[in-house]
């Protein structure tokens, strides 16, 4: 009866040890020498955005940190980092972000260098001379990529040890309003507006500063199909469409009917925004159409809104 007393509890503690060795160690954020981050989502480039956008908590990301003499700098000396953080996943837990593995501040006579991409599963990489790099990045798969802003010479806080990482998106996001500008009574009709060869795929890094390059697979990007009736207020045709930075041509199709005629006439012109218009990295771009019976243009975005 003892050793069947015995055998049963040898059993229940192998169990017990498997068990635990199964079940996901939750990472401790609280020891303030500990590397730790937060995250936001980073405005895009437009003057009226000023609130930041809490980060998904369920979206780990990749980080890495690199450690140099506090006697020099990222931009001079980055070639003699040493690696503290190499691509590793975070997760959140009471209100941090914190890898795996236990990282500490360095001494005060060290600083480190701080960069990261989210999703933690993308097919980017790392690398000193060109920063987070992401190769055949696919407009239609990759899209929710980001990449942080570099944190460069950090060294331990006195008081909260937290690495704010803010991430943008490396994409110019798109919004599209139009307007009529006609004459004699015509109503304007717009029907069909598209970004012609638009590059879909293209290769991203980040370092010195967000570089897309080799650009390829182009198609043609639906903005607006239908049937919409103008005025001399601007009206709202697309907004939150990312696009690869680039060049773009805007080609549009229109209808007019005059006030003594119930038979449409259809116009299409093809329009280059300026060079002080083109999409950039983590920008946003408004492109406002003026259009009369015979000519449409892009025009400054404060031109044809009204109150």
């Amino acid at each position: 009866m003892r050793y069947k007393s015995l055998y049963v509890f040898v059993v229940l503690l192998a169990y017990a040890v498997l068990l635990g060795s199964c079940v996901s160690k939750v990472p401790d954020c609280s020891d303030d020498r500990k590397v730790i981050f937060s995250a936001v989502i980073g405005n895009a480039n437009k003057a009226e955005l000023t609130e930041e956008l809490a980060y998904p908590e369920d979206r780990p990301f990749a980080v890495w940190a690199y450690e140099l003499p506090a006697t020099t700098d990222w931009d001079s000396s980055s070639s003699f980092a040493h690696s503290v953080i190499e691509g590793e996943q975070t997760h959140y837990h009471n209100g941090h972000w914190c890898t795996d593995r236990e990282h500490l501040w360095p001494e005060e006579t060290q600083m480190l260098n701080f960069f990261a991409y989210s999703p933690a599963v993308s097919r980017a990489y790392f690398s000193l001379e060109q920063g987070v790099v992401f190769e055949d990045f696919s407009l239609d798969n990759d899209a929710e990529f980001m990449c942080s802003i570099p944190i460069n010479n950090a060294q331990k806080p006195d008081i909260d040890a937290t690495v704010n990482m803010v991430f943008r998106s490396p994409l110019c996001e798109i919004e599209l309003y139009a307007y009529s500008s006609a004459t004699d009574g015509a109503e304007i009709f717009v029907n069909d507006v598209e970004l012609v060869d638009i590059a879909a795929v293209a290769d991203f890094h980040s370092l010195p500063k967000p570089t897309w390059d080799r650009l390829g697979e182009k198609k043609s990007i639906c903005v607006f199909n239908g049937k919409y009736s103008l005025s001399e207020k601007t009206s709202l045709l697309k907004s939150e469409l990312k696009i690869i930075p680039q060049d773009i041509r805007v080609r549009v199709r229109y209808s007019f009917k005059n006030h003594e005629s119930d038979d449409l006439e259809y116009r299409e012109a093809t329009l280059t925004p300026g060079a002080f218009m083109r999409p950039v990295a983590g920008a946003v771009r408004s492109y406002v159409l003026k259009i009369t019976q015979e000519t449409v243009e892009i025009v400054n975005p404060t031109e044809g809104y009204e109150d």
